[in-house]
């Protein structure tokens, strides 16, 4: 199963977290060490729904059609998340969507699992899962910054019945509340929820280089006051 001492030691420790449980544990190996069967054997031994987060949508299909995964799975169901914008119907997506929320291993990728939580599990469930894994995890600062670009755009508004007025929070408040409504109207309602979340955080916790307002289309957004670059070195100290 495992090709060297360091590999077995790096799968043991997994293992014994997945049995005991607690806080999440952190994990670095050297290049060349075959993390990835390291986790995955352990991970997949459990035999409880479990999930994958990886930094990009490539890496999720590398992962699946992998050796590793090959030679540990057996007989699980595995589903790559993939977003509304790759489906022609609604229909098609929410049938996908499904078929992830039931799958025995979800991949994923880290941006996806970031709205998950902000829309507290409505994309996929995550926190429904006996394990979620985070490999490449010292990208997920990267990946934080979809929570500069949240906004609630003005289709949103107009399905939801809502008018955006001088007081952010009492016009996200509001949206939150119509949600449930019109589910059915909306393409994708756990990113909205998600936005909101986001907004919702900025105006909790200010900082100096964020700010919330709208924008000349209408939509409610999360503005940032300095180049993408710098924000991803601000996000762990923000």
């Amino acid at each position: 199963m495992y090709r060297s001492k360091e590999q077995t030691q790096f799968a043991s420790r997994v293992e014994a977290h997945l049995a005991s449980g607690g806080a999440p544990l952190l994990l670095e190996g050297a290049a060349g060490l075959g993390k990835t069967r390291a986790y995955l054997a352990p991970l997949l031994a459990t035999g409880k729904p479990v999930a994958v987060c990886v930094p990009t949508r490539a890496l999720a299909t590398q992962l699946l059609e992998s050796g590793d995964m090959a030679a540990v799975r057996s007989g699980q169901s595995v589903e790559i998340f993939t977003p509304r914008r790759n489906f022609e119907t609604l229909a098609q997506y929410l049938a996908h969507k499904q078929a992830c929320r039931v799958a025995d291993v979800l991949i994923c990728t880290h941006q996806a699992a970031l709205i998950d939580v902000l829309a507290d599990g409505a994309l996929l469930g995550l926190k429904d899962r006996y394990a979620v894994l985070f490999d490449e995890a010292d990208q997920l600062p990267d990946a934080a910054a979809l929570r500069f670009d949240c906004a609630v755009d003005a289709f949103t508004f107009g399905v939801l019945g809502v008018k955006p007025g001088s007081n952010h929070r009492t016009t996200i408040e509001s949206v939150l509340k119509e949600l449930p409504r019109h589910l059915a109207e909306l393409e994708e309602p756990a990113a909205v929820k998600a936005a909101c979340r986001g907004i919702l955080d900025a105006l909790d916790d200010p900082v100096w280089y964020q700010t919330v307002g709208l924008d000349e289309d209408g939509s409610l957004r999360l503005i940032h006051k300095l180049p993408a670059r710098v924000l991803k070195r601000l996000q762990p100290l923000a």
